[in-house]
């Protein structure tokens, strides 16, 4: 639905479409109960809620001007966002031990979901950074006005930390002297450092960590995904949520991860493997499987815009801009999730090298299985692989220092061909002897 500055701003969570992700489902079951994988931020937001409805009979509200969700991108804060609009705007919540609970089931509960709730908004930059102009013209503009269907208004800026200096400057007054019911959210910011000082002094920090991945592997099972995939989805997590689904989502996991395998162990073993071949095959198949998700996406926006423009809630035009910005979103986080899958099965054959080095070869053969490789033919040749066999801990240390820059250098979105190139000839190199 368009906000009154003539711009665009829907949440998208989980996915483009009327697709609902396993933890949004999960919430809409549960309420505040399924965020005690954040307990510190549920308490300081579900406690914030009750203060206010205790006011809302004096006709005040006393949630704050803004919050500041800090912590790793992923971790539970988009889907405490959508908890917190709906909670405050739900007709028939849901009351236990003093905190609401959304119902889900009334037209506030619904439109807050779907992203389609004209008081509920979300913004995000168009491109590397939120440009003055566009938090002037836009964010700062919408905020002048007062909800439509009444009650409290909600503003989430994406990625809190792209905001330029000028752009934040452009936001103090209007977060320091709000319209009385209005609540700005600023997420995702890695931590209060990446946001300027005098934004960040003005807002209510809500803390996000990483969450553990056997915490995220229950979620998922919790959601209805299956033990295996929910294992190997954390596993690659990096204590985000946001990974971990994304991983379900491209429904090839457990065949990617053992594609990766097998092209990866020939490093260790065959010299005469060419890591850019390798480098090539891996980003064929990354491409193939975004093709695939894509096209399921492409279906989805089709269904959406349809049904959206025979409600008349929204003009084709305007729908095909967001929906085709949210799918842009949802390959790049496939992609990424797909090249730390690499990565961590890289640590697993790093892994599997030193096991053998130190005569442990039936873990190695855990480790192998669980990889879905045949365990018993890999053994015989990573045997004979200089970091199994003779290397010193000075290749194995390399090659753990690779992977670990390697994850963070994806935070900048490098192209797929030059990270996967560098990544997989540094390893070669690595390994093979001089």
């Amino acid at each position: 639905m368009k906000s009154r500055t003539g711009t665009e701003p829907r949440i998208a969570f989980g996915s483009v479409g009327s697709y609902l992700s396993p933890i949004i489902e999960l919430l809409v079951r549960r309420g505040w109960d399924a965020l005690d994988f954040q307990p510190r931020a549920a308490t300081i937001l579900s406690s914030d809620l009750k203060k206010a409805a205790d006011s809302f009979g004096m006709g005040e509200s006393s949630l704050p001007n803004a919050y500041l969700f800090t912590g790793p991108a992923g971790c539970g804060q988009e889907e405490a966002f959508l908890l917190l609009a709906a909670s405050n705007r739900c007709i028939q919540p849901r009351l236990q031990h003093g905190v609401s609970h959304p119902c889900w089931m009334c037209s506030e509960c619904r439109m807050v979901l779907h992203g389609s709730h004209p008081d509920v908004l979300v913004f995000e930059p168009e491109g590397n950074t939120y440009l003055v102009e566009f938090v002037r013209d836009r964010v700062v503009a919408e905020a002048k006005f007062s909800a439509l269907r009444g009650g409290h208004r909600f503003v989430l800026l994406r990625e809190a930390e792209r905001l330029s200096r000028a752009a934040s400057n452009a936001l103090l007054r209007t977060v320091e002297e709000p319209n009385a019911r209005l609540t700005f959210v600023f997420g995702a910011a890695p931590d209060r450092q990446a946001v300027l000082d005098t934004l960040a002094s003005r807002c209510r920090e809500v803390p996000f960590y990483p969450i553990p991945a056997a915490r995220i592997e229950k979620l998922l099972v919790d959601a209805g995904v299956d033990q295996q995939t929910a294992m190997a989805a954390a596993g690659a997590s990096e204590g985000s949520l946001q990974w971990a689904e994304q991983a379900v989502q491209t429904g090839s996991y457990g065949e990617f991860t053992a594609y990766v395998a097998s092209l990866l162990f020939p490093l260790f073993y065959d010299l005469s493997t060419n890591p850019l071949e390798v480098s090539g095959m891996l980003r064929e198949r990354i491409e193939a499987l975004r093709g695939e998700v894509g096209s399921a996406i492409d279906d989805e926006m089709a269904a959406e815009m349809k049904l959206e423009t025979e409600l008349g809630l929204a003009s084709p035009a305007s729908s095909h801009g967001t929906a085709r910005a949210s799918k842009h979103r949802r390959l790049r986080r496939i992609e990424q999730t797909l090249c730390l899958q690499i990565v961590t099965v890289l640590e697993y054959v790093t892994l599997v090298c030193a096991l053998l080095k130190a005569g442990l070869e039936d873990q190695a053969r855990f480790r192998l299985e669980t990889l879905g490789q045949d365990a018993t033919r890999q053994l015989e040749r990573l045997k004979s692989a200089p970091l199994a066999a003779s290397a010193g801990s000075n290749s194995t240390d390399c090659l753990v220092k690779i992977a670990r820059l390697a994850r963070v250098s994806l935070a900048s979105n490098p192209r797929l061909e030059v990270w996967l190139d560098r990544l997989v000839t540094e390893v070669w190199a690595t390994i093979s002897p001089v």
